[in-house]
């Protein structure tokens, strides 16, 4: 394709784009997305896209998640998703970042702002204090430039412990 052909497929897509609320149906093309994103940020993961489509289906009917696309005419290339969360220890209810993806050659234009825009709008309407979410130490620039202040940090080891680490 020449430039100004994929000039032209970029601007008819985000002519009729449209971000809304994401149906249990459009859980199979997320999933792609969803495994682009992991490839992207973990290329040592060993992601599982059928784990994914469960979780995410399972995770629709319990009322306390929130799926968000952006696309036109049946073509999904970006997605926020979080989860409404009543936090006992400080008494509000939380919105907890899941993922947000948006396809490289959309990222410079509106949609990634307008997709957050939408989750917190939502998160705003069903009484959300905070937002918080888990991201790679590459990402944690960009989230403090959105005003996102460092809480926690998390920390894995393997189960299964070598030698190595038994000592």
């Amino acid at each position: 394709m020449t430039r100004l052909a994929i000039y032209l497929f970029k601007e008819r897509i985000l002519d009729g784009m449209t971000i809304r609320k994401a149906t249990i149906e459009d859980i199979s093309v997320i999933s792609l997305l969803w495994l682009e994103m992991v490839k992207e940020l973990a290329p040592d993961y060993n992601p599982r896209r059928d784990w994914w489509e469960i979780m995410a289906k399972k995770m629709f009917s319990s009322g306390l998640y929130n799926l968000f696309v952006a696309g036109n005419e049946g073509f999904i290339l970006g997605f926020i998703d979080f989860f409404t969360w009543p936090e006992p220890a400080t008494g509000e209810i939380h919105a907890v970042g899941q993922h947000f993806y948006c396809l490289p050659a959309y990222r410079k234009t509106s949609i990634p702002g307008k997709l957050y825009k939408r989750a917190i709008n939502s998160a705003k309407k069903q009484n959300c204090s905070y937002i918080e979410l888990c991201c790679f130490e590459n990402e944690k620039p960009m989230w403090i430039k959105k005003g996102f202040l460092p809480l926690r940090s998390i920390v894995r080891r393997p189960i299964c412990l070598t030698q190595s680490l038994q000592r």
